[in-house]
């Protein structure tokens, strides 16, 4: 399956739009107001979903570090550019923005 994401909006299937436009709801809001914190990428596999053309969107399993709490496990996917999907692989450190309420909420924080 591709996505293609215009500067207008996304083009695709009804209930595939409504997904998406809540994922970047809550992408825009984890940005804006989400906790940092480093986690550990556990995996990364491809959905075999792409954004702007050859973009794939992986699904990472993460190991997250906040400070001063535990360590909880996370799901984050994110669309990266095909030349740095080598630079995500199982044991590198990202950093992550979560809902400290809602902890199963985790973006990956592209600095």
């Amino acid at each position: 399956m591709i996505l293609k994401v215009w500067q207008t909006g996304l083009y695709f299937g009804h209930d595939m739009e409504i997904g998406l436009s809540l994922e970047v709801r809550l992408q825009a809001k984890l940005a804006a107001r989400g906790i940092s914190a480093p986690a550990k990428i556990v995996t990364a596999q491809p959905m075999d979903i792409f954004v702007n053309g050859d973009n794939p969107v992986l699904s990472f399993g993460l190991e997250v570090y906040p400070a001063g709490g535990l360590p909880f496990a996370a799901v984050a996917k994110a669309a990266v550019a095909p030349t740095s999907v080598s630079k995500y692989p199982p044991g590198v450190t990202v950093y992550v923005k979560f809902d400290p309420q809602n902890p199963n909420q985790v973006i990956i924080d592209h600095r």
